[in-house]
């Protein structure tokens, strides 16, 4: 499966990146990571902080999946709201849930002081408008239910959104807790961490058959070449769904507009990451070269190969800009389109499924991937340790 087109804004902005070998010979390990996206990255970084040896592995080149694409805004709202969320799993859930996520904020700005990336964590404030005037109980209702469980947020008028972020809407939600980073980049930085730990990382490597026996694992890979773990996780994204029993994600194929560089006084204030109400939603962050990034329009992705609606969509991304914010001059200079997964309730999956011992998957789905990651790094580390971290449950195959 092709997860993306071939050019995203990472790609360009990175410059050379270190450059890994596939498998060629037989190995032995601790711990086997699938994947060396951002999920089996912090996986791999946060169990090696916990005293494990890792080697990864990928079928790809090194973050060429989900991750080269991803536009990495870091938000702890999840794409479903948390009155929504409250009435699907219960109050206690959807609050666990929320503050989760609220905290992984911190602790991806921890990883990334650990690994010596602290300049690619951007704290942002986070605006979320009304798309409709229909949508604006619903927001206040948020607003309130958020303040009354510590969130600091607030309820933001006509004049507010005109005047600071230049948006003719009705009403928006405005939060105090957002970052942005660019997710190719830290998982880089990441990997090398690893490897300078003794971790090891291989390339165009597949795990091609897996199987499980009370001492472990064996992987037969598509080098021809077999690994014995005693422990597996699966991080390789939408494509983990292979070594799943059942179905757990639905397919989406977004897209994006990114910008030519704009005058640095041209944004909003803060620049802030904004985005909207309705579903699919808008979303809109900038670039430390000061580009704007659009993204949306999202699809189900229905298997066709070449993202053929990829001209058409970035057509409509642009119209949107103009029709959001038409004091912007804004030039397309790129765009791109990639595979997305999300799930029923708007949750991870991390955990282990019966018949696969010694096995846990990390499946960071839906728009908040890279934070749910960072959930999916501590639980794991904390199972392996022996402990029941918290939101073990929560985020378990089955909730």
């Amino acid at each position: 499966m092709y997860l993306h087109t071939p050019d995203t804004y990472s790609l360009r902005a990175a410059g050379p990146v270190p450059g890994y070998t596939a498998l060629d010979r037989d190995l032995r390990c601790e711990v086997l990571v699938l994947g060396t996206g951002i999920s089996g990255a912090l996986t791999a970084f946060k169990l090696q902080q916990a005293g494990f040896h890792c080697t990864l592995i990928d079928r790809r080149g090194a973050a060429m999946g989900s991750t080269v694409a991803s536009t990495s805004l870091l938000q702890y709202e999840l794409d479903t709201s948390l009155c929504e969320l409250s009435d699907r799993i219960g109050n206690r859930a959807a609050e666990e849930s929320y503050r989760l996520c609220y905290e992984a904020i911190d602790g991806l700005e921890q990883v990334c002081a650990d690994c010596g990336a602290a300049n690619l964590f951007e704290p942002r404030n986070s605006v979320q408008w009304a798309s409709s005037r229909r949508h604006l109980p619903a927001l206040r209702e948020e607003v309130a239910r958020r303040k009354a469980i510590g969130f600091d947020v607030e309820l933001l008028g006509t004049k507010a959104l005109a005047e600071d972020y230049f948006l003719q809407k009705s009403g928006g939600l405005f939060s105090r807790k957002a970052a942005q980073i660019d997710a190719f980049a830290l998982t880089h930085r990441l990997l090398a961490s690893i490897v300078d730990d003794g971790g090891a990382v291989y390339t165009h490597t597949e795990a091609v058959h897996i199987d499980w026996h009370p001492q472990g694992i064996s992987v037969r890979t598509s080098t021809g070449h077999h690994i014995e773990a005693q422990r597996l996780v699966i991080a390789c994204g939408y494509e983990s769904q292979r070594y799943l029993p059942k179905s757990v994600e639905e397919l989406f194929v977004t897209y994006v507009q990114l910008s030519e560089p704009l005058p640095p006084d041209a944004f909003w204030k803060d620049r802030a990451l904004l985005w909207e109400t309705a579903h699919p939603y808008l979303y809109l962050r900038t670039t430390t070269d000061n580009r704007l990034i659009i993204g949306g329009k999202d699809d189900p992705y229905d298997g066709r190969p070449g993202f053929p609606a990829l001209s058409r969509k970035a057509k409509a991304l642009q119209r949107s800009v103009k029709h959001l914010l038409p004091g912007l001059p804004f030039r397309p200079a790129l765009s791109w389109a990639g595979i997305f997964a999300g799930t029923t309730d708007g949750l991870p999956y991390i955990g282990s499924v019966p018949g696969q011992p010694h096995t846990v998957y990390a499946l960071g789905f839906g728009g908040n991937g890279i934070l749910f990651s960072v959930l999916a790094a501590d639980i794991i580390a904390g199972l392996f340790n022996g402990h029941k971290p918290q939101g073990a449950s929560l985020f378990s195959f089955n909730r």
